[in-house]
């Protein structure tokens, strides 16, 4: 009996991510060779950034690849005798719910860093991913050592909205609150700041009645450090210590850090610069004289 193997639609290549973006990610080949590799040596990609794929979905780009052919080919990565893909995880479960025994393959030498990027471009182009997920996806990249600014511009992103994806995986119920009731990511990222729990979970609720603003929520985070601060004192002056300028230097450092993130975005950027160095300059002299203090 015949193989069973995947006939590749040349028409519908042009649906896999490009070749100039895969030679950006993992260095120009020195030509392209398919092979026809048995599928069950083929295994994902173990830096995939999506975990969950539409059921509904697969089947329909199964019956899509049996009556069009196989789109293209798969980009993968030799580990012992088996294959690891770089991108086309539906493409490999959809052959496989029809069966087919060989799909074709081009190996290229590629690192973890390069696994990782090609997936979430493939994802983030096709805008596949939730945004927890991308948010995952984000913190593998930072862990292989990327820069904020390196994921950037490597996935095609602004800074910010990188920032603020990182932002919610701070706090498990800000995660919830993105995934299961879609709340607004920059607001989302600003209550992630905001380190009580009861007061996340009280912002958290007038966000899902649309009651809350990002003001309200900065609001809240002054309101939280200020809170932090006079406790510090009360438990200090409750325990029948002597005054302690540490404590009060403690409170100043974290009203400080909140400064800095608060209403600067209406300053000019030559001002915001002034603001800023002149804050950096404060809290150096105040961790200098905390740790003549503590010596």
């Amino acid at each position: 009996m015949a193989k069973k193997r995947a006939e590749v639609n040349k028409q519908a290549t042009q649906q896999v991510l490009r070749q100039d973006i895969i030679d950006e990610i993992a260095g120009p080949s020195q030509g392209t060779v398919v092979i026809e590799a048995p599928i069950e040596r083929i295994k994902p990609n173990p830096f995939q950034p999506r975990v969950q794929f539409d059921g509904k979905l697969l089947n329909e780009l199964a019956a899509s690849i049996q009556s069009q052919g196989f789109y293209g080919h798969l980009l993968a990565r030799r580990v012992k005798k088996d294959f690891e893909i770089a991108y086309g995880e539906r493409r490999l479960r959809a052959a496989k719910k029809l069966g087919l025994l060989t799909i074709p393959l081009v190996v290229r030498d590629l690192t973890n860093e390069q696994m990782l990027e090609v997936a979430l471009t493939e994802n983030i182009q096709r805008e596949n991913l939730t945004p927890v997920e991308e948010a995952r996806a984000y913190q593998k990249l930072q862990e292989l050592g990327n820069s904020l600014r390196q994921i950037a511009a490597r996935v095609g992103k602004s800074k910010t909205h990188v920032g603020n994806l990182l932002s919610i995986l701070k706090q498990e119920d800000v995660v919830q609150a993105v995934q299961g009731e879609g709340l607004d990511l920059r607001l989302a990222a600003e209550i992630a700041r905001v380190e009580t729990a009861k007061h996340r979970q009280k912002l958290l609720k007038h966000a899902a009645r649309g009651t809350l603003t990002r003001h309200n929520v900065k609001e809240a985070i002054a309101q939280d450090q200020e809170k932090e601060t006079r406790r510090d004192s009360q438990e200090n002056r409750n325990a029948g210590d002597a005054w302690d300028p540490r404590t009060q230097l403690a409170g100043i450092h974290r009203q400080l850090g909140g400064m800095s993130s608060r209403n600067l975005h209406k300053l000019s950027p030559k001002v915001r610069k002034e603001v800023l160095k002149a804050l950096d300059e404060i809290r150096k002299a105040v961790e200098e004289f905390r740790g003549k203090l503590d010596a």
